[in-house]
């Protein structure tokens, strides 16, 4: 009952601004960045003028190019107050998770969106449904590239194509143990100090391959299609494409 009171609250105060985005890009597609080593080998050049949607901690692969990403997503209180200013700074639709957004370190503005997240990182579930209506609570699904693909669904993205989904983790005995950051101890990502020396969440690539599967199947269902885009990817549960990738974002 608390999170259904939790929910009222929210649905009065942000759901009118939620809904208005729905269907924005019925038809289109989006890149989706991960944040794997592959994303340096990323012309991001290429990407101008098309849509893309980017999480968490990917500031400095944008250091150096004169765009940003449309959409912008996170949903850890840790990477939102790791990357608090760099959020500040964005002209994107921020979609921030309404329970971990501390709004005293990174106040409201218009285009900073709170949608209401169920589940947390550093907590995988046996399964996690996939919310198509992001009016509705949604499923974190232990990563925040599950929510991505839910807010790309709602925007009417009929294709989306991953790229920087490596999906090539370190061996970790705990998966989700939650464990200090250090300097240069981000091999898993596409910056050596990603983490910021702060705490993080151990990789669970199990967990993570469940949720996609069920993100696969619903935009299966209703035509449309993930596609990884990544060279050299780990990850098999979407379809692989190469330079096709790109022509799809056109």
């Amino acid at each position: 009952m608390e999170d259904a009171g939790r929910y009222a609250v929210w649905r009065d105060q942000h759901a009118a601004r939620i809904e208005r985005l729905r269907d924005r890009h019925a038809g289109a597609a989006c890149a989706l960045l991960g944040t794997g080593p592959s994303l340096n080998e990323v012309d991001m050049d290429r990407l101008r003028d098309r849509f893309v949607i980017a999480v968490n901690n990917i500031f400095p692969r944008f250091r150096r190019v004169a765009w940003k990403p449309d959409y912008y997503v996170a949903v850890s209180p840790d990477k939102i107050a790791a990357n608090a200013p760099d959020i500040a700074r964005l002209d994107s639709v921020c979609f921030l998770s309404h329970q971990h957004w501390d709004r005293k370190l990174l106040p409201p503005a218009d285009r900073r969106l709170p949608f209401f997240t169920t589940g947390g990182i550093g907590m995988p579930t046996a399964s996690a449904a996939f919310e198509e209506d992001l009016t509705r609570p949604v499923p974190i699904g232990n990563t925040v590239s599950f929510a991505a693909l839910q807010i790309a669904y709602f925007l009417g993205f009929t294709t989306v194509v991953l790229l920087g989904f490596d999906h090539r983790f370190r061996p970790a005995q705990h998966p989700n143990a939650r464990v200090a950051g250090s300097v240069g101890d981000s091999p898993d990502h596409f910056c050596a100090n990603y983490h910021r020396q702060r705490e993080y969440h151990v990789p669970d690539p199990a967990a993570y391959e469940n949720v996609f599967a069920t993100a696969r199947a619903r935009f299966e269902m209703a035509g449309r299609r993930i596609v990884n885009a990544t060279p050299g990817s780990a990850l098999e549960v979407f379809p692989r494409v190469g330079d096709e990738g790109w022509a799809l974002l056109m």
